[in-house]
């Protein structure tokens, strides 16, 4: 078993049950910068540090560690370069521009609670979202993608993304993701309906992912997170019937390369 001492306090466990115990001192796990914590295991205590951003990072390196040493795989040096700053393509991957923290992700969800928190701490100034939503209709996907049932899941996602959005974001910009047959700019204005809704107004729409980004960098300040939400790591973008490479990454570094380092 792996866990932390907030467990073994909150549910009343014995410690010695614990194989790999996450330990802070009651301290904060996480912050903008990445985890600090300790492993305590085995009678050791082993202090970790990693860019790796969010307390559940912590959770998954316990875990791993649990692992490897339990199969007599652990290799300390290997074991702590590893660590130290595995930038996961597309979840939540980070890039430091200016004093601007830039994230790729595929979802928002607990994200962004997350960076509302570190807001809240004065650990970093605005929150910036680029958001864009998949359509309907590609003529390689499966019917059930092209339905009428289909496209209501898709419009309750948009309307549950972007109510969630609207309680912890200062300014979004919606684009485009995989439109397919779907019209960008409808998929766009119908996003920014439900904010509207919910009586945020700090929206701008720009369906050119590449100009969505570029834009967000430019009205953006040090201090600022920008969240560059929707695709990930996906290598592909989907307009009509066409296919043609894409990645979220590359257009960031394209657009960090235009307005200069």
């Amino acid at each position: 078993m792996f866990g932390s001492s907030y467990e073994t306090e909150q549910y009343n466990i014995d410690k010695n049950l614990f194989y790999s115990l996450i330990f802070n001192n009651n301290q904060p796990i996480d912050d903008i910068n990445g985890i600090k914590f300790y492993i305590l295991s085995e009678e050791k205590k082993i202090k970790i540090e990693s860019k790796m951003m969010f307390d559940y990072s912590a959770y998954n390196i316990n875990c791993l560690y649990a692992i490897i040493n339990t199969l007599k795989l652990y290799q300390e040096d290997t074991f702590f370069k590893t660590i130290e700053n595995p930038n996961i393509p597309g979840r939540c991957e980070k890039i430091i521009y200016k004093g601007r923290t830039i994230l790729i992700t595929l979802t928002i969800v607990d994200i962004l609670e997350y960076l509302d928190n570190y807001k809240k701490q004065g650990l970093i100034n605005d929150i910036i979202l680029v958001i864009g939503s998949i359509g309907v209709g590609h003529n390689t996907w499966n019917d059930e993608f092209n339905s009428i049932e289909q496209e209501e899941r898709l419009k309750k996602a948009r309307k549950y993304a972007m109510e969630y959005s609207s309680d912890y974001c200062d300014y979004i910009y919606l684009t485009s993701s995989d439109p397919a047959s779907s019209d960008p700019y409808k998929i766009a204005n119908e996003m920014e309906s439900y904010l509207i809704n919910n009586h945020f107004f700090k929206t701008k729409i720009e369906v050119d992912r590449y100009s969505a980004i570029k834009d967000a960098f430019l009205n953006s300040n040090a201090g600022d997170v920008i969240i560059i939400s929707g695709r990930g790591n996906r290598k592909k973008y989907i307009k009509e019937n066409n296919e043609y490479s894409f990645s979220d990454f590359e257009l960031i570094q394209k657009v960090m390369k235009e307005l200069g380092k």
